[in-house]
């Protein structure tokens, strides 16, 4: 029966770490009490379910276990706090799936019960009552996984540029023009089209989301339901758009960006969880006549007040795509900069060059 043993012991482990990986991440990251608590309740409760001095424990053979060598490269790797959430949910899960199964069986007699009980005296409802209790905890992680992937969302990839493309911008050849971008290694494509109405910006949605597949990650401006419907990888919104937290709702583990302008902006927006924050306009552009620049002093105030990706945007060119980096943006978005450019792919890679030496000028 030792193996029987091993495998509760095992398995108690992984469930325990797993719902302690959810619990500091509600904690810490979202400063969310009530998912912090329910994640604590349900590692005391399964605490409760084993009997006290777990003498499975010493059925513990490390040095022999087969498995524990065994490890996959993604094992090895997590893409953001989403994909944490998504792993130590589904380890956890699993392991009280186990502890489910096998607590149903009778014990051997030569052993004490390796399960406690609840309250009840029959060995027969001893064993139920046990497996049900973690067939609840089991149904509980559920409901805590789905709510932290809510409030959690993904992160940009991990390049300089934020390109924003606009037919408004790029009137010729414009599906040449993302082609381009995308083949010279932009990784992050937005489509910003104010102008079209709901069917010429989902056609042409469409084939920029074909375009962007597997090679870019695809970012609607303003639209929601349109970005749902091209199965974009995120929104970004504006102060007057769709709530960030409705968003959230009928968009679930996409990126979610917002604008801001000024302080208050920020600190609010600090509150939601985003993905990130744009800052801007930084410096004077056409494109936002009606806006004054906020100046480069926004983003070094935001920096010392956020643990958020900050992107800075407006009027950002090869002259001082610099000074946003050294600032503390993570981002430079880009639109005119690129749209007006004769040859778009080496504007690109001249900027990426000139944001990765910001970059590494504003670590030092």
């Amino acid at each position: 029966m030792k193996s029987y043993q091993r495998i509760i012991d095992a398995n108690f482990n992984r469930a325990r770490e797993g719902l302690r990986v959810l619990e500091e991440i509600a904690r810490f990251l979202l400063d969310n009490r009530d998912l912090t608590e329910r994640a604590k309740r349900m590692r005391h409760k399964l605490y409760s379910l084993l009997k006290e001095g777990y003498p499975y424990i010493f059925a513990r053979n490390i040095k022999k276990d087969v498995g524990a060598s065994l490890t996959l490269k993604e094992e090895n790797k997590r893409e953001d706090h989403l994909s944490i959430i998504r792993a130590n949910a589904q380890r956890a899960s699993e392991a009280l799936r186990v502890i489910e199964e096998f607590s149903k069986l009778h014990p051997h007699p030569s052993i004490p019960h390796l399960l406690s009980s609840p309250l009840e005296g029959e060995e027969g409802k001893e064993r139920g009552n046990v497996s049900q209790a973690i067939k609840a905890l089991r149904f509980q992680l559920y409901s805590i996984e789905k709510e932290l992937s809510i409030l959690i969302l993904p992160s940009l990839p991990d390049y300089p540029l934020y390109v924003i493309v606009d037919p408004e911008q790029r009137k010729k050849n414009f599906l040449s023009f993302v082609k381009e971008l995308v083949k010279e290694g932009a990784e992050i494509i937005q489509l910003r089209a104010k102008s079209l109405n709901d069917r010429d910006f989902y056609s042409l949605g469409k084939k920029i989301e074909k375009i962007t597949k597997g090679k870019s990650s695809f970012i609607v401006n303003d639209r929601v339901d349109l970005a749902i419907s091209l199965n974009a990888d995120g929104i970004h919104l504006g102060q007057d758009d769709l709530p960030i937290k409705e968003a959230k709702k009928i968009f679930p583990g996409r990126i979610i960006g917002i604008s801001c302008h000024n302080r208050n902006e920020i600190l609010v927006a600090k509150k939601e969880n985003v993905s990130y924050i744009s800052i801007g306009p930084i410096f004077a552009t056409r494109i936002k006549k009606d806006r004054k620049p906020v100046g480069l002093e926004l983003i070094k105030k935001a920096r010392k007040e956020l643990n958020l990706p900050i992107v800075a945007i407006g009027g950002i060119n090869e002259e001082n795509i610099r000074e946003v980096f050294k600032a503390g943006a993570d981002y430079a978005a880009v639109i005119s900069a690129i749209a007006e450019s004769k040859e778009p792919g080496k504007k690109l890679r001249r900027l990426v060059r000139k944001a990765k030496n910001g970059i590494a000028t504003s670590s030092t």
